[in-house]
């Protein structure tokens, strides 16, 4: 309509243009230029003039516009189409997405796409639960390992270091499995043994259930992984809570048997550092948010019908870091406290 004005408007500009040099000539207009001369007369009034909502509803074009338009207008009408100053506007606020997102190939690409975080929120779970073994089974058991008798002549005899507790939760059977020899664990640090290690036992036996039901469900249903976190909610926020309390004082301790630390890890063949073992159930919990915000966006790409626990999901396990990362805040706060 804009640009059918502009047109007339530069014919109009022209026809006038060739009158002026008529009238100044004393010229008299021709046909033509006396109907243009109404039609301009004509169209100038209507343009002051004001629409009715008939008129405006029947005669002026319609004009679709995106659903954030509409959306986020203050004045526009959620259940229908807007009239403002005699246009009318489209209230079909989906059409456009909808041509994009019913596309069979494009559902199928978003499909396609959501199996590789899903793989990769199995994947990290797996390599967790494997670090956390590495520490059940070759750090926590090095203090029962028996210790041959100062008394030679006394065969068959050992000893374990009397500041251990009494409940050995099996300790001593994975320490008959570690190899022979190797630096022996200090008297000071074998007394905040425990305290070195919170909750590890309790992680490593929980994430070791977790991950068999993780990969079970993404073999079966994948759509089902979601109800699995929900449902962990209170048992996740629990472990980690009271893990994150002891990690600042663990993490000390650490750094005041760095050398023996470092000899163990040489003896064990492992690669990474205690203090950075100590750190993993941290970065863990913190982590599982970037798999499953993938998850969410292609699972809604796919028009999934479970877009919405997938949503309260990630919700889960982005309030829970909020909650560890303010448990260590203040945890750090009170360990320089108690150093001063």
């Amino acid at each position: 309509l804009v640009f059918c004005l502009i047109l007339h408007k530069r014919e109009v500009e022209t026809v006038f243009n060739q009158m002026s040099v008529d009238v100044a000539k004393d010229k008299p207009l021709d046909d033509k230029q006396a109907r243009l001369t109404q039609s301009e007369n004509e169209a100038s009034m209507n343009i002051f003039k004001p629409i009715s909502k008939s008129s405006a509803s029947t005669n002026i074009i319609q004009i679709d516009e995106p659903s954030f338009i509409n959306s986020n207008c203050p004045n526009s009408d959620k259940t229908g189409g807007d009239e403002k100053d005699g246009y009318s506007v489209s209230s079909d606020v989906s059409k456009i997405t909808t041509e994009i997102s019913d596309d069979p190939d494009a559902i199928h690409a978003a499909i396609e796409k959501r199996k590789q975080p899903l793989m990769e929120l199995a994947y990290s779970e797996e390599s967790y639960v494997r670090r956390l073994r590495i520490v059940y089974e070759l750090y926590m058991p090095a203090p029962y390992r028996s210790t041959p008798p100062a008394d030679a002549s006394t065969p068959g005899m050992s000893s374990v270091s009397p500041a251990l507790p009494v409940s050995t939760s099996g300790f001593e059977e994975l320490a008959s499995k570690l190899p022979l020899g190797g630096p022996v664990v200090p008297e000071d640090l074998v007394a905040r043994w425990r305290i070195l290690w919170g909750n590890w036992m309790q992680l490593f036996e929980w994430h070791t259930g977790f991950y068999e039901k993780l990969k079970a469900l993404l073999d079966e249903d994948p759509d089902r992984i979601p109800k699995l976190f929900i449902d962990s909610r209170a048992r996740l926020r629990s472990i980690y809570s009271k893990y994150c309390e002891n990690q600042i004082k663990a993490a000390h301790i650490a750094e005041q048997h760095k050398e023996f630390f470092d000899e163990w890890r040489i003896f064990v063949g492992d690669k990474e550092d205690v203090v950075s073992l100590l750190m993993q159930p941290v970065q863990r919990i913190m982590r599982y948010q970037l798999p499953i915000s993938e998850i969410v966006k292609w699972t809604e790409r796919a028009k999934i019908p479970s877009l919405p626990l997938w949503q309260k999901a990630l919700d889960i396990m982005k309030e829970i870091p909020k909650d560890t990362q303010l448990i260590l805040e203040v945890s750090s706060i009170f360990t320089l406290i108690k150093m001063k």
